[in-house]
Order: C-alpha cells, then sequence, then structure tokens
C-alpha cells in the first residue's frame, strides 16, 4: 500500500513507526514529571533536570524534521518550533518547553491514529479480494495463489466464494451478488457465456470462469488503485496553509530577531516565539481534514482526499448509491400471503424446507423470520436449485417448487386471477416476491425488499436545509425496485 498520503506534514517524521512509541513516552512522562512537580512530589532539582531531559528528546525529531525541510528550501512550523524550544532551554523555562514538546508529540500522535482509520477502510475493502482460488487444469481442480492465476487459465468458483477474476462463464450457473460493485439488492443469475467481475460474490451454484483479467488489471483492482491514490491529493486550503506559513515563518523570526537585537532580552524572545508558535497551524488544519476523512472511514464512507472534502462546502447536489447506503443492504420479509386454507406458519414450513440450503438473500430473509417465530421445517427430499431463479424438491412425495413467478410458470405451474393480481399487487410496491407450489398448486407467497434505512428521510431533509437541492439516488436495479 502506497505511503504517499501521509508524506511531508508540518509533524516530524508522522510515518514512521518507531515515533508511535517515542511519542507515547514524551507524553506519558511530561504527564507525570509535570504532576509530582506540582504537586510538590519531587524536589525542584530533579524536577528540573527530568524536565530538561524531556524537552531535549522531545527537540529531536523537531529538528530533524526541520532540518530535511531547509535542505528542501522550505520553512515549516517545525522549524518555529524547534526555536521555541531552543530559546525555552536557554531562559530555563523548562515546563514551557515540555509543554510545546507535549504538544507537538500529541499532534503526532493524533495525526497517526486519525490517518489509520482511512487506511483500515482501504484495508477493508482489501479483503473482499480473495488470497486462494481454484483452477480446473486438464479436467483436475487445484488451489493457487491469487498471484498464479493468468489471462485464459478456468477459474472454479463455487458457493460462498469470491470471484477473483474478470472473465466469462464458460459452464455452470450461479446466482453472483454484485451490490460490492453495482449496488443491485438483488443476486444477478449468470449462465455461460455472461460476463463476472472480481470480488463479486456466488451466493448459489457453481460457475466454470474463463480469466480475461486478473491481478491488478481487474476492476477491482483498479478501484483499490483509485482510492490509494486519491488519499494522496492535498485540498487547496491545505497548499494555501503551506505557503502562507512559509511568509509567516519566516517575519515572525524576523522579528523575534529584531525584538533580541534591541533587548537583549531572552525571555521576550521566548514569550514571542510561544505565542506565535502556531501549533493551530500544525495541527488544526491538516488533523481537521485527517480526522473528517477517518470518522468518515469509520462509517463506511471513502472520501478520495482533502481536496474533495473541502468542496463539499460548495455542493449543491448529491447522488447517492442505493443498497447500503439509503438501504440497510439486507433483504426482510415484509408480508405473507397464503391460499388453499394453510396457515402463515404451515406455509413458512414448507417454504423453509425448500429454501434451507439456498444462499441466496431471498432465502436467508425467509430463514431469518422462521427462526424467529421457531417454526420447525418439514423434511424435504431431491432438492434442485436453478441459481438465480428457483428450487425444485419433494415433500411427502408432493412436487415443491420455489422462486420467482415465471420459474413456476415455466414449471407448469397455473396462477389463478386472484394470485396474479395480489402478486402484482406487491410488485407495485416495489417489492420482491418468492412464489410456493406445492403439488401443482400456488399455496403462497413471501413479499420482501431491502428495507429503507432509519433515519434516511431526516438526513435527506437535513441537506436540503443546508443548500442541497439536488439529490438523487444511484443504484443497479431496475426503476420499479427503486422507486
Amino acid at each position: 500500500m502506497s505511503r504517499r498520503h501521509n508524506k511531508h506534514l508540518t509533524f516530524s517524521s508522522v510515518q514512521q513507526p518507531f515515533y508511535f512509541w517515542f511519542d507515547i513516552a514524551i507524553i506519558a512522562m511530561s504527564f507525570f514529571v509535570l504532576l509530582f512537580g506540582w504537586l510538590n512530589l519531587m524536589k525542584e532539582p530533579l524536577n528540573n533536570i527530568l524536565l530538561a531531559i524531556i524537552s531535549l528528546a522531545g527537540l529531536a525529531p523537531v529538528l530533524i524534521s526541520a532540518l530535511k525541510a531547509l535542505i528542501k528550501k522550505k520553512l515549516t512550523i517545525d522549524l518555529l518550533a524547534g526555536i521555541a524550544l531552543i530559546f525555552a532551554l536557554l531562559a530555563r523555562e523548562w515546563q514551557s518547553a515540555v509543554f510545546v514538546s507535549l504538544m507537538l508529540a500529541s499532534a503526532r500522535l493524533f495525526a497517526r491514529y486519525t490517518a489509520s482509520q482511512a487506511k483500515n477502510a482501504l484495508a477493508g475493502l482489501m479483503k473482499l479480494r480473495p488470497t486462494k482460488i481454484h483452477l480446473s487444469v486438464d479436467g483436475k481442480i487445484c488451489e493457487v495463489s491469487i498471484e498464479q492465476v493468468k489471462v485464459g487459465d478456468l477459474v472454479v468458483v463455487e458457493s460462498g466464494e469470491r470471484v477473483a477474476v474478470d472473465g466469462v462463464v464458460e459452464s455452470g450457473e450461479a446466482s453472483i451478488d454484485q451490490s460490492s460493485l453495482t449496488g443491485e439488492s438483488e443476486p444477478v443469475a449468470k449462465k455461460a457465456g455472461e460476463e463476472v467481475l472480481s470480488s463479486t460474490l456466488n451466493v448459489s451454484g457453481s460457475l466454470m470462469v474463463r480469466a480475461k483479467k486478473v491481478g491488478g488489471d481487474t476492476t477491482f483492482a483498479k478501484i483499490l488503485e483509485l482510492v490509494e491514490k486519491s488519499q494522496a491529493s492535498k485540498a487547496p486550503i491545505a497548499s494555501m496553509v503551506e505557503r502562507f506559513a512559509g511568509r509567516y515563518i519566516f517575519f515572525t523570526l524576523l522579528g523575534a530577531t529584531a525584538l533580541y537585537v534591541f533587548t537583549q532580552k531572552i525571555d521576550l524572545v521566548l514569550a514571542v516565539l510561544l505565542v506565535t508558535c502556531a501549533d493551530d497551524l500544525a495541527v488544526a488544519i491538516p488533523l481537521a481534514f485527517t480526522a473528517a476523512i477517518g470518522v468518515a472511514a469509520r462509517w463506511g464512507i471513502i472520501i478520495k482526499g482533502g481536496e474533495f472534502l473541502e468542496g463539499l462546502t460548495k455542493v449543491r447536489a448529491m447522488v447517492f448509491d442505493k443498497t447500503g447506503t439509503i438501504t440497510e443492504g439486507k433483504t426482510k420479509v415484509e408480508e405473507t400471503i397464503t391460499f388453499g386454507g394453510y396457515s402463515q406458519d404451515e406455509f413458512l414450513a414448507v417454504l423453509g424446507a425448500a429454501e434451507s440450503e439456498s444462499g441466496h438473500p431471498a432465502a436467508k430473509a425467509v430463514k431469518k423470520l422462521i427462526a424467529a417465530k421457531g417454526i420447525n421445517l418439514l423434511r424435504i427430499t431431491k432438492v434442485h436449485e436453478e441459481p438465480g431463479f428457483g428450487i425444485r424438491g419433494k415433500i411427502d412425495g408432493e412436487e415443491i417448487i420455489a422462486g420467482k413467478t415465471k420459474f413456476l410458470k415455466d414449471n407448469g405451474i397455473v396462477f389463478s386471477d386472484e394470485e396474479s393480481g395480489l402478486i402484482e399487487e406487491q410488485k407495485a410496491k416495489n417489492r420482491m416476491v418468492t412464489v410456493l407450489s406445492r403439488g401443482g398448486r400456488v399455496i403462497g407467497f413471501v413479499a420482501m425488499r431491502d428495507a429503507v434505512r432509519a433515519g434516511a428521510a431526516d438526513i435527506i431533509k437535513k441537506l436540503r436545509s443546508m443548500g442541497v437541492d439536488k439529490i438523487a439516488m444511484l443504484t443497479g436495479d431496475n426503476e420499479k425496485i427503486a422507486a
């Protein structure tokens, strides 16, 4: 993973792991030595010696950073802080020196922590990429690492596995969850001749995929690369502050030098340097962006960089992804309708048996409802699933068919006007419908949808009140489901 996005903050050596423990030590020692001094638990000579040692230790990384910047002909806040520390030590203002060291160590530590939050979001995306996959070689299945896959290889993708390449299905059928890439709430049925993309999940079925793009050329790898590169971007205000800081530091040092020449008083120069050390300039602006990006990352929001975060102040139109943003990203049973005298529990006992081995989101929603109700399932045999369409099996010798309306019709099931009308009513409400038949007749259906996230409407209203007057939803679903 690139570290370019950590490059040249005004704090010294933010990106070096050693400084994490170094800064922890500076903060801890400063706290205890200052506390013991204030409570008179430590005699003054020893207290002052320890404060001086801590200040000298804190001075080292600041001077290193300042010297590196000077070599590049740049003036940074570290230079000003370093000079302030030196004057504090010369004036024997031990507490002032320690406070400057404590402030800078805390800033570095907080910067490292908040930056790690954005890194964690990228690491979370990388977990979607499998490390091991199965290849079909001369009719035999072998497991290899993702790095060994080449264009043209035949990749085996079983139920529950993620697709590791961009390719074309050569054989098999499966339901593919593409929500991580396209936002589609429903899995898509894939069969021979159709394209599949890396990082998508096979929820049911089995596929043989001929690899067309592998490694860094896959769709998912390009997304990771885009996110990683964007972390290096710098907000315009941050660049402006850097330019201002150079002039600010120059005139501050010029003023401090003039003050010393005319007064010969180190304590006055120290006071000026401490006041103008501008820790807010060194800490507030870069950390405000880093912290905001980190908080957003913890909520699953990837911000491409400070430039785009700053640009939010000018936004008057917003487009949201539907699945997992406007909605919860989880299918939920909204209504259960039965026919032929079946109670809801009797109907669910049959449907649950049919869906028991399926990994389809609709099946998971049904199983969750049945578990909550504590319903015992019936025993089903000769189960056969056609991924993306439905399931067939037998209970007590009677044929059981569960799935989409078209799937049942293709298997010879005839719908009455009442049944068709009720199903169409549910579809008009933008709900997904799973129909169940037993012994050749429809006995009921469940209507489901991806529930709208609680508070989504309030957030939309708040955005409008903030001046965002155009709001749209981006989704891979069809118009009816998205409405």
